[in-house]
């Protein structure tokens, strides 16, 4: 009891001393006020919630943490902020966000108790993978012994259900992980698949299962993995690519051909003014050619190149077989004709798009002729006897040509596909089936869609022999159908055709005091799933930038540059929507200041920005999009304010709140343009106005001291939007009051409010509640003002 009453003297007594010394209250209020009789209640432990007071606290943990070269002690009052924000709130997402801003950004201090309680105290069903993600690896970073580890990731995986599947999928990551580190790799292996199997977009537990069990991984989990990451961003050519090729190794070419197109439409997207590679017509050539249902495309391919003025031979006897295959013998033969005519032209006037090897494989293999094939082959290797290629292309035209004992010892010398054919026709002229057999397989496998293959698999046939494919399509096929349904074979869309972006705030006109929300929505209009991810099409992040016009006018950028969307799947159809407060920073700070300035506001949206000068090109963004609101002029008049005032004991709480905004902002605003030359912009001031404004305040009946513990919430408010004012002394006293609340954020926002104002008078004050107080919270923002005293003009500036 003594310890309450030297307190209660402490602050009725230094709240309005330290006024006093700066000169804005005289000096019989302080003996009034000190012999005021002690109103304050029993302080209470009980747990608070408050969504508003939660966004309150971020709001102001905001403001801190875009000052420069914020200090040790400004760091703790920030995420002491945050801390209160999530103790009011735990669900408060931007505060999550803030809380793993701030640790990052200050390392040396571990805050990795107040981290590891948000992440066993939420809901994480719906939250953030991203801020998940950091959070844990910030836990087990700090957390030394590997059991205490491993307990609180099984402590986690108990909280997530399946709806989160993201999240899911990285805990057991990290419990394969840390199953690995303590050399249990068959558990690690185990855990590493349940991870995969959880969200099959987690490549890190894809590629760490093939380095611990490549032979647990099945080709079709392959070919599904390279499914699903042409899904997560369908602008990533090798991606594409990757999987398109594999798709022709697996013999699955129909898929390979509609692959390959996807891969020559991108690349088109990507590089509109460049010519279209050779390495990806030709294998969707091929692949065309070698599936019934897509051999008509290849005249379709060889068009898109000719408009280049390009001659490619193999491109041409791609088109030559496929007439054939087609069954127009005449047209085929007119086609090779027009080849071989084509190509000798070029290589007796020197040119470069056709090589004598060329000419040697497409004798041998495309349009066979024993004579021009041997006369080829003879020309290259007479140039290049060294060459493996050489070797193997002359060693198959003598078998051509019948002359078995030279080619012998050719075929020998390589073990190219080629050699490969030719020394399983010696076998079998030998008589040595099964050897033969083996060594076509072989070349079979070298290079299954090529002419050569083709032609490996006809000498089976004709010895009777079936071939098989290594991998069974219809097992990779069925899989791929449960996963993918239809869209098994990704077509190409233009992004902009697959989604659109829409940006609005749903109050076009806004009062002085009401605060700004847009709504941002991502809406799938394409067949297939969009995933929102770093790798992605959409990252996640955002930038809106501001332009204020009317009787003030200035150019805000990046007033929110933040990630809004966290990892997750937008279905056909479907969309995703995030809110994002607008009325914050310096937008907040010039619509408090200027309550009677006619304002209008552009909010421009832009996605995919990068956030780094040295990132990467984004290869796809999203067409800004902009977003206006009118801000009147507030209204005041005598009749107006006077109604206002005497309306505040009858008033509810909400209409309190905003009477003390309005009039704050009055406040502001009489003290700015007190500082200017001339006005900026006209505005309503009589001489009485600061008397009746602050009485508002500190009388007995007023907004801050009416029911004085009683709706804390409206309070607390208050007094946090009094940060960065000079306030009258009257007002000071009235806060000083709410020391004593029961209500802790009350307390935090005092001491908060009154340190700024007076600075190191209040020291006394603040030494006593970081011993005394007792909430935590308090008792460290205490600690964490009274070090930060002397940072004291850097915040005023970020806040005013």
């Amino acid at each position: 009891m003594r310890t309450d009453r030297r307190f209660c003297v402490i602050i009725q007594f230094l709240a309005v001393v330290c006024c006093a010394n700066l000169g804005l209250v005289r000096p019989q209020c302080a003996r009034a006020q000190a012999s005021s009789p002690n109103l304050s209640p029993q302080i209470t432990s009980e747990k608070l919630s408050s969504g508003a007071i939660s966004q309150v606290f971020t709001e102001l943990a905001d403001d801190l943490m875009h000052v420069e070269s914020l200090g040790a002690a400004r760091y703790e009052q920030a995420v002491l902020y945050v801390s209160a924000a999530l103790d009011l709130n735990i669900d408060n997402r931007q505060a999550q966000q803030q809380l793993m801003a701030l640790v990052d950004r200050w390392p040396e201090r571990d805050y990795s108790s107040s981290v590891l309680a948000w992440l066993l105290n939420s809901n994480h069903d719906y939250t953030d993978w991203h801020l998940f993600k950091d959070s844990l690896a910030y836990v087990l970073q700090r957390t030394k012994i590997a059991y205490r580890k491993e307990q609180i990731v099984n402590q986690l995986l108990e909280r997530v259900g399946s709806e989160n599947q993201f999240v899911r999928s990285e805990l057991l990551l990290v419990k394969a992980t840390l199953a690995y580190e303590s050399n249990n790799e068959l558990k690690a292996q185990d855990t590493f698949a349940e991870a995969y199997k959880a969200c099959r977009y987690n490549k890190t537990a894809f590629m760490r299962l093939v380095q611990l069990a490549p032979n647990r991984m099945p080709a079709q989990m392959y070919f599904e993995h390279l499914r699903y990451v042409v899904r997560e961003n369908p602008l990533d050519l090798e991606a594409a690519l990757t999987f398109a090729q594999y798709s022709e190794r697996l013999e699955l070419y129909g898929l390979a051909a509609g692959a390959y197109r996807y891969c020559a439409d991108l690349y088109q997207y990507l590089n509109p003014s460049e010519e279209l590679p050779s390495h990806i017509y030709l294998p969707w050539a091929i692949s065309c050619y070698n599936s019934v249902q897509h051999v008509h495309e290849v005249p379709e391919i060889a068009s898109r190149i000719r408009a280049y003025n390009q001659f490619d031979i193999f491109l041409e006897s791609i088109l030559a077989r496929s007439t054939l295959a087609q069954g127009d013998e005449a047209e085929s033969q007119a086609q090779f004709a027009a080849v071989e005519q084509r190509a000798e032209q070029i290589i007796l006037s020197g040119g470069s798009e056709v090589q004598d090897k060329q000419m040697a494989w497409y004798y041998c293999f495309v349009h066979p002729d024993e004579d021009k094939a041997l006369e080829w082959a003879n020309k290259i290797y007479s140039e290049e006897p060294n060459s493996v290629a050489a070797t193997s292309l002359l060693s198959y035209a003598l078998i051509m040509n019948d002359l078995f004992e030279w080619a012998k010892p050719l075929a020998q010398q390589s073990d190219t596909q080629i050699a490969q054919i030719s020394q399983a026709i010696l076998a079998m002229a030998e008589e040595k089936q099964d050897e033969a057999a083996v060594l076509l397989q072989k070349a079979i496998v070298r290079d299954p869609s090529s002419f050569v293959a083709e032609f490996a698999k006809k000498l089976l046939i004709e010895k009777g022999v079936a071939y098989k494919p290594q991998i069974k399509s219809n097992d990779i096929l069925s899989s791929l159908a449960g996963q993918f349904t239809r869209f098994i074979v990704p077509v190409f869309k233009d992004p902009n055709d697959c989604l659109a972006v829409r940006f609005e705030i749903r109050q076009k006109n806004i009062d002085f005091g009401e605060s700004i929300s847009a709504k941002i929505a991502i809406i799938n209009k394409s067949d297939e799933p969009i995933l929102i991810s770093d790798d992605s099409l959409i990252q996640g992040r955002v930038q809106i930038d501001a332009t204020v016009r009317g009787v003030l006018q200035e150019e805000i950028p990046g007033l929110v540059s933040e990630r809004v969307f966290t990892r997750r799947l937008i279905g056909p159809g479907k969309s995703a929507v995030a809110s994002v407060r607008l009325d914050r920073g310096r937008l907040k700070q010039m619509l408090e200041t200027h309550p009677q300035a006619v304002l209008d506001i552009d909010f421009t949206l832009r996605m995919n920005v990068p956030q780094e000068e040295d990132s990467d090109p984004v290869t796809f963004s999203v067409k800004p999009v902009i977003a206006s609101v009118h801000r009147p002029g507030a209204v005041v008049t005598t009749r107006g304010l006077n109604n206002q005032y005497s309306a505040i004991v009858m008033s509810d709480a909400s209409h309190r709140v905003e009477t003390g905004k309005l009039f704050l902002g009055l406040l502001r605003e009489q003290a700015m343009m007190a500082e200017q030359p001339t006005p900026l912009y006209h505005f309503r001031y009589a001489d009485w106005m600061p008397g009746r404004l602050t009485s508002a305040f500190s009388s007995e009946s007023g907004l801050l001291l009416l029911d004085t513990y009683q709706e804390w919430e409206g309070k607390t408010e208050l007094m946090v939007n009094m940060l960065g004012m000079t306030l009258d002394g009257r007002i000071s006293t009235a806060v000083a009051r709410h020391l004593r609340n029961p209500a802790w954020p009350a307390r935090m926002a005092a001491l908060s409010v009154l340190s700024l104002t007076h600075g190191e008078s209040f020291s006394e004050v603040l030494a006593w509640s970081k011993k005394y107080d007792t909430h935590p919270l308090v008792r460290r923002l205490a600690e964490a003002l009274l070090a930060a005293q002397t940072q004291t003009p850097a915040v005023l500036n970020c806040l005013n």
